[in-house]
């Protein structure tokens, strides 16, 4: 069956593969698939903008959820800046939308002859915040939405860990032969949902 023609309920089923996870309330998800300009479907109620209300939900919560991970990591302001900036970027966002296949689900203007990577962006920001709403504001939905969309805290490749490691063994050593008060310095791996 062509995308295009699918019924919303077979979208829906779609996504909800995709994101790992089950909406109470459809309507919501069905909101957050209808761009901007995209034919209204008779007997539902929508929006005249589209999805660019739950849009402006879904990248609050986005940044919010990112801020707090960097808080728990430990990371600078500075750096935690440098990953909202990043992950919650237009771009970023319509490269995991399209990774994770979204592109033939989302119900565009009918002028569009594709999904443009700004409606893509936009697209997957609803979606999370149709999750927000439909989880009852519960932030570990999202967050976890948000890792099957590969919108996680970053966390530092396997590489670098391994040079990091070895580093600290280096200067564990250095410490020991020239300070009579050594201490330990350890590296601790955090297991998150989600890709590295």
């Amino acid at each position: 069956m062509a995308m295009s023609h699918m019924s919303l309920d077979e979208r829906a089923d779609f996504v909800e593969d995709i994101l790992h996870y089950d909406f109470t309330n459809r309507s919501i998800l069905y909101e957050a698939l209808r761009s901007a300009g995209a034919l209204a479907l008779t007997g539902r109620a929508h929006r005249s903008d589209g999805n660019k209300d739950l849009a402006q939900i879904g990248d609050a919560v986005l940044r919010l959820i990112l801020v707090m991970d960097g808080y728990e990591a430990r990371a600078s302001r500075g750096y935690i800046n440098q990953v909202v900036s990043s992950m919650a970027s237009n771009p970023h966002l319509a490269q995991m939308g399209s990774k994770a296949g979204l592109e033939n689900l989302i119900l565009i203007n009918p002028s569009q002859a594709s999904v443009s990577p700004g409606v893509m962006a936009q697209t997957v920001e609803a979606i999370l915040g149709a999750v927000y709403l439909d989880s009852e504001m519960d932030v570990q939905s999202v967050r976890a939405v948000m890792a099957a969309l590969n919108l996680g805290w970053p966390v530092a490749p396997l590489g670098r860990l391994a040079r990091d490691r070895h580093r600290i063994a280096r200067w564990r050593g250095q410490l020991s032969r020239t300070s009579p008060n050594t201490f330990s310095v350890g590296l601790v791996l955090v297991s998150r949902p989600g890709p590295l």
